[in-house]
């Protein structure tokens, strides 16, 4: 069975994570072989820097499970194990150039008869600015997610800092800060010291 799908994408900025799309995977078998092609007909060094990340939906509530990581825009037999829940397909990239507006061409060859992408609808992003103080302390921002008890829930969080509208890259520059994520007013998941 082979299908073709198409995934817009807005101009990308030099050296800033985009995510160009996310779709549901269902292998009904372990038998299942799957060979993806990712082109872009209007940029060809684009897929030089795009990766894959598929994401086994049964582990994701577990803090410790991490997603697949591929560097390559070409998999051939590509095998997953059948599982109920299904997997996640992520096509992400970090540009070293900033680029004009597109289409991602993606052709997907399976053995599997009813093998589909449907894709994940994202909402728009959120941005939040405040000014640090040196005696400043508390919260910077809040986000409240609404999950279904049926369908995966992804969220990413990007924090930056900078100085007088300038980017801090320097770690002896960066201030220290946490996140907390809660689940009903419960903390399950902190990271400190983010740079």
């Amino acid at each position: 069975m082979s299908k073709q799908y198409t995934c817009d994408f807005v101009p990308l900025q030099k050296k800033k994570n985009h995510i160009f799309g996310k779709w549901d995977l269902k292998v009904a078998s372990d038998e299942t072989k799957i060979n993806l092609r990712i082109s872009c007909p209007t940029d060809k060094y684009l897929q030089d820097h795009i990766r894959l990340k598929i994401i086994d939906k049964a582990k994701m509530s577990h803090q410790e499970a991490t997603p697949q990581t591929l560097h390559s825009c070409n998999l051939d037999n590509l095998t997953l194990p059948a599982t109920e829940e299904g997997y996640i397909l992520m096509i992400e990239g970090c540009m070293p150039y900033n680029s004009a507006e597109g289409q991602l061409q993606i052709d997907l060859n399976t053995n599997q008869e009813n093998l589909e992408l449907q894709e994940i609808i994202g909402c728009e992003p959120v941005e939040y600015t405040d000014a640090y103080t040196p005696s400043k302390y508390g919260i910077i921002f809040k986000e409240k997610i609404y999950t279904s008890p049926t369908d995966s829930t992804m969220t990413s969080v990007n924090v930056r800092l900078s100085k007088e509208s300038k980017e801090l890259t320097e770690i002896s520059e960066h201030r220290r800060f946490r996140i907390e994520i809660l689940d009903n007013g419960k903390v399950f998941y902190t990271k400190q010291g983010c740079n």
